[in-house]
């Protein structure tokens, strides 16, 4: 893939940069200019424009729609950025991208191309002919800011929209942004859509709303033409866990099983709270005979608080991690007359392990109470 960056200061304001801060890093520009964070991909529409080119729309917040004259000044800027750097791709077979950051006051507009290449080019044969053949889609992504604010811990949050254009060719956005009538058109559908959910919502940023809107407006069919779909809802926090493996147990080596369920809510931004219930068992095999062994059930009910962070890529690998504790139920006979708890620390290094090191405590009437260690590995199964 050949990538170059390219900075284009709107044409009519020229931009003085004395005093500026250091150039950053082609990383840097690239996740704070062209991308929206992964974490922000909630509320999701779809326009079908003509010829099989499609408009996408992702954003985080419900309030983050803008008014209604905002959608004009896209497919404006989408389409002088085609005009303005036409020569600068070389190969017309190679799928083209063009990443631009929409500032809040619309200037400077900062741009990246990015021309697909995997080395090699595909010919159609007709007959003694060799046409050159042309795969994939042209991109046009707009990261538009429309307000930059403070939160309560002074952390800078952008109020940022997402729109991609998926072209079969660059060139057709021209024809696409001079159809007012299709600008409008899916503009109003879609602030029909927000205003509607505005007026039914009493929080419309609550975290738990997850829309789908889909548009097309050549389709003759009412009930398709227009689709919305709630993949949200507060029922998307919740989440069921089991768990089998195996634990150290007053010094023995038992299987242990757990069954729980969550719920989690976001804490910051790729970070969710979470609170959960559960019920954890270990079995202990106990010898009575050459052949004869007893089998004994130890249950814990068990309450945890944690974060979910996920984070498996870093030095040290974390997915989630929690503090609880559990009350015991047993047919033990050694334990069946006293009362135990423990506390324990949940570290998961992934989605699917996870390490658990713990403290038991035996109230005993009449003698010393008991504290002993043990731990806990443990896959998840479902």
């Amino acid at each position: 893939m050949n990538l170059r960056i390219v900075f284009i200061i709107t044409l009519l304001l020229p931009v003085f940069t004395f005093g500026q801060s250091p150039v950053k890093s082609e990383t840097q520009l690239k996740q704070e200019l062209f991308e929206l964070n992964k974490h922000k991909f909630n509320h999701h529409f779809e326009a079908v424009l003509p010829e099989d080119n499609f408009l996408l729309i992702d954003f985080h917040k419900w309030s983050y729609w803008p008014e209604a004259d905002a959608m004009n000044k896209i497919f404006d800027v989408a389409a002088k950025a085609v005009q303005s750097t036409t020569d600068s791709f070389k190969n017309p077979l190679r799928s083209k991208r063009i990443d631009i950051h929409l500032p809040v006051k619309n200037r400077p507009i900062t741009m990246r191309l990015v021309e697909h290449n995997d080395g090699s080019d595909l010919l159609m044969l007709d007959y003694d002919k060799q046409m050159p053949l042309k795969l994939g889609m042209d991109t046009i992504r707009i990261l538009k800011t429309y307000k930059v604010e403070k939160d309560d811990n002074g952390d800078e949050q952008r109020a940022e929209i997402l729109y991609t254009f998926v072209l079969k060719d660059l060139k057709d956005i021209a024809k696409i942004a001079a159809n007012d009538k299709l600008i409008n058109d899916v503009a109003t559908q879609f602030d029909n859509v927000v205003n509607e959910k505005r007026q039914r919502w009493a929080r419309e940023d609550t975290w738990y709303h997850d829309i789908h809107v889909a548009y097309s407006p050549l389709e003759t069919n009412d009930s398709k033409k227009l689709t919305i779909d709630n993949k949200g809802g507060f029922f998307k926090g919740f989440d069921a866990k089991y768990y089998v493996g195996a634990s150290l147990f007053r010094n023995d080596i038992t299987p242990f099983v757990e069954m729980g369920f969550s719920y989690k809510w976001p804490s910051s931004i790729g970070e969710y709270a979470q609170i959960r219930i559960s019920a954890s068992g270990i079995g202990q095999f106990e010898r009575i005979s050459e052949s004869v062994f007893n089998f004994y059930n130890t249950t814990f009910v068990n309450l945890e608080w944690g974060t979910l962070v996920n984070k498996t890529g870093s030095v040290i690998p974390i997915y989630e991690t929690s503090l609880g504790m559990g009350y015991m139920f047993t047919n033990h006979p050694s334990l069946l007359q006293h009362k135990a708890m423990k506390l324990f620390w949940h570290y998961s290094l992934s989605p699917s392990m996870r390490i658990t090191p713990e403290f038991y405590v035996l109230f005993r009437k009449n003698q010393e109470n008991l504290v002993w260690g043990g731990l806990t590995v443990a896959l998840r199964i479902l």
